[in-house]
């Protein structure tokens, strides 16, 4: 399960930082899979909406491309779609305060990511681009 992947608390910043990536870039693509299902849109028919190859909509959907917002906004629109993004706070925040004598005063914390979810909204723009 990814959020217990995101989650292991004996992760550094570092590791969470690039398993954060890694899991939004999956969110992501099943969205544009979603999309793709929900309008009936073939790999072949996106890089024609788009502009683009065959090829690279397999990268996008590979999760094999660092993609832009630009981008993302360009993929969803040519499917008459638009992607609506947000934002929370961990679930929760531990936090800690180690004491000693001969050692200052140490605070850390350990944070537990939420289980990714496709919290997403993709709905239908009014501009009527799709066919």
């Amino acid at each position: 399960m990814i959020g217990d992947w995101l989650s292991s608390s004996n992760l550094t910043p570092e590791q969470i930082r690039i398993r954060q990536q890694e899991a939004l870039m999956f969110q992501v693509t099943e969205l544009i899979a979603l999309a793709m299902e929900q309008g009936k849109i073939s790999r072949s028919k996106l890089a024609d909406l788009l502009g683009t190859s065959r090829a690279y909509i397999t990268q996008i959907l590979d999760g094999n491309s660092n993609l832009t917002l630009k981008t993302l906004a360009d993929v969803f629109t040519s499917m008459d779609r638009e992607l609506c993004v947000g934002f929370r706070r961990p679930e929760w925040v531990e936090t800690h305060e180690t004491v000693s004598a001969d050692k200052p005063t140490l605070n850390w914390s350990v944070q537990r990511w939420p289980t990714p979810t496709i919290e997403w909204a993709i709905e239908p723009t009014a501009t009527g681009l799709a066919s």
